[in-house]
Order: structure tokens, then C-alpha cells, then sequence
């Protein structure tokens, strides 16, 4: 089972802050065998393409994030997570179209 208490809070708040400091639009936790957003909206069906190859692999703890919006968006792995295993989270990322804005400039 998932550790608990106020000792993961504080890990988990000090990743979302570094994750928010390098620019991220969304963040996944795998904690415990369960994979869930930690802040943003990621692409439909990613968080469960995500949780699928993690569980394939038996990765019970990691994160992944995306930053940077538009043509600059990449996406962003907690180092010990294999390359292989990056590659197939790529292949099922679907990366922004453009820069998400509070508005479209249009006027109706």
C-alpha cells in the first residue's frame, strides 16, 4: 500500500513546486501502483496509457510532467524511469497544437 502521513505530503508538495518552477502544465504521480494527476489536465486517455505501461513494466513509483506549451512542449521523466519505457509514454503523448490562452481574440 501507498505510504501516507505528513512526511509524503511534504514530498509530494515540494514536486509539484519544482515541476510548477521548470514550467509544467501537468504532472502524473505513480504512487503505490496507482497513477493520478497531481495538478493540470493532461490529454484524454493519457493517465490511463500512462498507468497501463507502468503497470506492463511493474513500475510501482515515479512521476512524469509536461512543460512548456505549444511547439515547445516536452515531456518530463523522474530519472529513474528506463529510456524504453520513456519512448513508449512518447508514443501515446499527444502533444499540444498551440499555446492554451484564457481567450480566443474573437469577438461573437
Amino acid at each position: 500500500m501507498a505510504e501516507s502521513g505528513p512526511r509524503t505530503q511534504g514530498r509530494r508538495l515540494a514536486l509539484i513546486a519544482a515541476l510548477r518552477l521548470r514550467g509544467a502544465q501537468f504532472a502524473l504521480l505513480r504512487d503505490g501502483g496507482r497513477t493520478q494527476t497531481l495538478f493540470g489536465k493532461p490529454p484524454t486517455g493519457f493517465v490511463s496509457a500512462c498507468d497501463e505501461i507502468l503497470e506492463q513494466k511493474g513500475i510501482r513509483r515515479t512521476w512524469l510532467a509536461q512543460a512548456g506549451r505549444g511547439a515547445r512542449a516536452r515531456l518530463l521523466f523522474a530519472e529513474d524511469l528506463p529510456e524504453g519505457v520513456r519512448q513508449r509514454i512518447r508514443n501515446v503523448w499527444t502533444p499540444p497544437r498551440r499555446p492554451t490562452t484564457a481567450g480566443s481574440g474573437k469577438r461573437a
